[in-house]
């Protein structure tokens, strides 16, 4: 198994139920770009138990978003008898991203008066 870490915005959500443990299937888009041309990949993963009830309130579509996991890449065809690939991300560890979707900007940014501390210019080192 190939080890993979995905920097981008959230897609679809899906809550979902099976056997009394809760289930969050969740899209997550990399953007990149390619000779001047800007290429998305999706990626999927699933969330279960108690994490996915956690989460659940944090991951919505549009939020950025950190994901790291094994990379799992699964063949499938399609009702037309296409040839399809998805890429599954398994065991995924979740970080905040620092960006938001909605400005554009940084959350440094849009929290600037957090992180300007009148009192910087005081310390000694």
């Amino acid at each position: 198994m190939s080890n993979i870490c995905v920097a981008g915005y959230i897609g679809n959500v899906e809550a979902a139920n099976n056997n009394g443990d809760d289930l969050l299937r969740v899209s997550i888009a990399d953007n990149h770009k390619v000779n001047k041309d800007a290429e998305t990949v999706w990626y999927s993963f699933t969330l279960f138990g108690k994490y996915a009830d956690k989460m659940g309130q944090y991951i919505k579509k549009g939020s950025f978003f950190i994901v790291s996991g094994n990379l799992v890449p699964k063949i499938y065809t399609t009702k037309t008898n296409e040839s399809r690939m998805s890429l599954n991300i398994y065991n995924p560890s979740l970080t905040f991203g620092p960006k938001t979707r909605e400005t554009g900007e940084d959350q440094e940014t849009k929290n600037k008066d957090y992180y300007d501390d009148p009192h910087d210019d005081e310390m000694p080192f």
